[in-house]
């Protein structure tokens, strides 16, 4: 089974430097508009058949345009290997961690 099928629309939530949105776009292809969709705080260099979002997911703005942009369609994969920047102490990471990015749950 793989989990990136050709036409796939795939969301990369904190995609900087953009490295797993160039992996996925080579496993579904480019189309247009873009099957991948990136986001990030940061920008990323562009990516051929990466659609690139600048802003935070969680707002409402974001959450907007990239349902504008992907025409209200299912999101089939959704990646992210978001984490704030570490500073070494392992405590204050953690709770920067929970506070700053949170849980994401699934129904």
């Amino acid at each position: 089974m793989h989990l990136f099928k050709p036409n796939n629309i795939v969301l990369d939530v904190g995609a900087a430097p953009g490295g797993w949105s160039q992996y996925v776009v080579s496993k579904v292809g480019v189309t247009i508009p873009c099957s991948v969709v990136s986001i990030d705080l940061l920008d990323i260099e562009p990516i051929d058949g990466v659609h690139f979002l600048k802003g935070d997911f969680m707002e409402d703005t974001m959450k907007r345009n990239l349902q504008s942009y992907i025409d209200n369609r299912p999101v089939d994969v959704v990646i992210s290997d978001i984490a704030p920047n570490f500073s070494g102490d392992h405590n204050r990471d953690h709770t920067r961690q929970v506070d700053e990015v949170g849980f994401v749950t699934c129904r």
